[in-house]
């Protein structure tokens, strides 16, 4: 699964990019544990390009507002390698971290 994440990331960056060289504002959001794949993001882009946010959402909370049940099925063991239940990467902060309420 962190195969495709890498390549869903790199997608990600990529259309980004195109979109700023049209002259269009992007927004993205998605979820990218390691520091390494989010610097190869961000060497797509020109200083002040790329902002990136953090947003920390305790698992348990993000587990309730599952309604595709993807929590439940990582906690039972059926997806391998998900963000936040079977895979912890230390938090660094960047750029913004805004931590949601419960």
């Amino acid at each position: 699964m962190l195969t495709a994440q890498l390549q869903n990331i790199r997608r990600i960056g990529e259309m980004t990019k195109l979109f700023l060289d049209a002259g269009i504002i992007a927004l993205t959001a998605f979820i990218s544990p390691y520091r390494k794949d989010r610097q190869k993001l961000r060497s797509l882009f020109s200083g002040g390009q790329f902002l990136e946010i953090y947003v920390e959402c305790p698992p348990e909370v993000c587990a309730e507002r599952d309604k595709k049940g993807i929590y439940a099925k990582a906690k039972a063991g059926l997806i391998k390698e998900f963000t936040g239940i079977s895979v912890c990467v230390p938090l660094i902060r960047k750029s913004v971290h805004r931590k949601m309420n419960p």
